[in-house]
């Protein structure tokens, strides 16, 4: 399972790099990243724990996505394949997964990352709770899976679509607010500089590498880096070598 699995509207959906499809179809590297939707109504009693770098063996049916049927039309196979994706796999029930190994992929998005991520979304939901709740995790980590058609519909009819997903502000506030405390505790500027970067990459890794998100990371790392070799930092390098 290549990555936190999210469940909403009664599905488990998760990204799953393939290793094998089919009897004797082993490979050596991923041979294909599915995404996979489970239906969870008929899920066993105490179900499965599905967590990211779980590596499972789960029956279902193979589908290539929809291309567009009509000029100007959204191209579904175009979209999921610019996001690495090449197949969909339809999963009936919780019943046709097994588990095979409970860890593995990288181990700073096991033990860093995705647990700080939980936490949040616990507090969120103890402290927030309803569609505020769920606004809330959108604007802080990209999470959206939880938001009720109608806020959805309620944003795209207003044109104000775009604050449900986090930006480049949200990593400047980040950038400010790790700068400022490392300033307070007087710390030079090299461990200044080099803890607010690392602070900028862990909320890159936190947020699922959500491209405004990277690009405002990437472009806040050379104006940090070149404060550190007292070059005057050009916004338009910054942004070439964060579109690169």
């Amino acid at each position: 399972i290549a990555d936190e699995p999210v469940i909403s509207g009664g599905r488990c959906r998760f990204p799953l790099e393939c290793t094998r499809r089919g009897p004797g179809d082993v490979g050596d590297a991923p041979a294909e990243r599915m995404l996979v939707t489970v239906r969870l109504e008929d899920a066993p009693s105490g179900g499965f724990r599905l967590v990211y770098g779980s590596r499972i063996l789960v029956r279902g049916r193979i589908e290539r996505p929809s291309t567009a049927r009509n000029p100007g039309e959204f191209d579904a196979r175009a979209y999921y394949e610019a996001n690495g994706m090449t197949m969909f796999l339809r999963v009936r029930s919780m019943d046709s997964i097994r588990i095979l190994a409970g860890e593995g992929g990288d181990w700073w998005m096991r033990t860093l990352v995705l647990p700080v991520r939980r936490f949040l979304l616990r507090q969120i939901d103890r402290t927030t709770g309803g569609d505020e709740g769920e606004f809330l995790k959108g604007i802080m980590i990209g999470e959206r899976s939880g938001l009720t058609y109608s806020l959805r519909e309620s944003f795209v009819r207003s044109g104000t679509a775009h604050v449900l997903a986090v930006s480049g502000s949200n990593v400047a506030v980040i950038a400010v607010i790790a700068f400022m405390l490392l300033q307070f505790l007087r710390t030079n500027r090299w461990v200044r500089a080099s803890l607010t970067c690392l602070c900028i990459i862990f909320y890159m890794l936190l947020t699922g590498g959500q491209p405004p998100v990277v690009r405002a990371g990437i472009m806040a790392i050379i104006i940090l880096g070149a404060g550190l070799v007292q070059e005057r930092p050009n916004t338009l390098n910054s942004l070439g070598l964060a579109a690169a």
